[in-house]
């Protein structure tokens, strides 16, 4: 019977200890709601320099880009007007340049073959005129040959004048010819250059469509580049926000480990705890109840059974030699203390 009394004192005392404890608890777990009700809401600028500077880098740099594709577009643009312009003006003035060459170099060669035909011509009559001379001077002396010369004389004459008119034809038709030729190269000139204003033309719009091409490659390079640096900042904010559900489930694991040290509602194991010096014996709790929420083992629920039963003959009954149940073995088991400070975290200093 003492030994249950002293079994019975000690279940109590504990369930005493256990009870100072959850109203320590939940005075904690109060104080905790409190200082996570006073934090400020998380915005975007309480994720850190890092993130706010993320934003600004992505930011600038998109408007960065941007401005370098629509520089780059228009100073290409302005090279390729620039060097069409050049090349057309080149190829005017050498066109100009060739056709005066070609229009002097044919009126040269006309006034030559000309002067040279009248030259000809000259020295034909001038030879005519001394033969014919000099036939009159020994006409006198040569009557007797003149019929016998007659005839050799007219075809001698005959054939120079064939030979001059020949000759004259010849040169006639080279001066045609050169003056043809002359026309056929300036033709040719003049559709060179036509050829080559439309080949600069030509190369002077694949450039200007060469130079839109990179525009509009260098603007989607761009729109790229901007699109990834938002698929980043939504990524860091995704982690953040996850690491805020990390925080929330930490808290909610905390409150779950402080619920379950006390083994039933913090509120309702109070209230029973000081109704119980009141009521009969039969009652009260079975202190074994308390030792199982603690890990006292079966032998204390055992002892506090029998206890329950003989304090309906002997209440309040202790060891007559007044020894103090702390002092004893029994099956208690020693609850871990709270010293850390509120803002550790509580998984923490439960396990230590």
């Amino acid at each position: 019977m003492e030994g249950l009394s002293i079994d019975r004192d000690s279940c109590w005392e504990r369930a005493a200890r256990l009870t100072v404890l959850c109203n320590e608890m939940d005075a904690e777990l109060a104080e905790l709601q409190e200082y996570v009700a006073k934090l400020p809401p998380q915005t975007f600028e309480s994720l850190g320099e890092n993130a706010l500077l993320m934003l600004r880098t992505a930011t600038s740099e998109a408007e960065r880009l941007r401005a370098e594709a629509q520089v780059a577009a228009e100073r290409i643009r302005d090279e390729a007007m620039e060097y069409a312009d050049r090349v057309r003006d080149a190829a005017e003035s050498a066109s100009r340049e060739l056709r005066a060459e070609a229009e002097e170099s044919g009126r040269r060669t006309e006034e030559a073959a000309r002067a040279e035909a009248a030259g000809l011509a000259e020295e034909a009559d001038e030879d005519a005129e001394q033969w014919r001379g000099e036939a009159a001077a020994v006409l006198a002396d040569m009557r007797h040959r003149t019929d016998q010369m007659w005839h050799e004389q007219e075809r001698r004459q005959a054939e120079e004048w064939d030979a001059a008119g020949r000759e004259l034809a010849v040169l006639e038709a080279e001066t045609d010819r050169l003056v043809a030729e002359l026309d056929e190269r300036a033709d040719a000139l003049l559709a060179e250059r036509r050829r080559l204003v439309a080949e600069v033309e030509e190369a002077a719009r694949h450039c200007e469509e060469d130079a839109d091409d990179r525009a509009v490659a260098i603007v989607a390079q761009a729109r790229v580049e901007a699109e990834r640096i938002e698929r980043t900042t939504a990524r860091v904010l995704r982690e953040h926000e996850e690491e805020r559900a990390e925080v929330r489930a930490h808290m909610a694991h905390v409150r779950n480990s402080l619920a379950a040290l006390t083994g039933k509602d913090p509120e309702g194991l109070e209230d029973g705890t000081e109704a119980e010096p009141e009521t009969e014996p039969e009652t009260r709790p079975e202190p074994g109840a308390a030792a199982d929420g603690e890990g006292g083992g079966t032998g204390a629920g055992d002892s506090g059974d029998g206890g329950a039963e003989s304090a309906a003959a002997d209440t309040g009954t202790r060891d007559p030699d007044g020894c103090d149940p702390d002092n004893e073995d029994t099956l208690e088991t020693e609850l871990p203390r709270l010293d850390g400070p509120l803002d550790e975290p509580a998984d923490s200093r439960v396990e230590g």
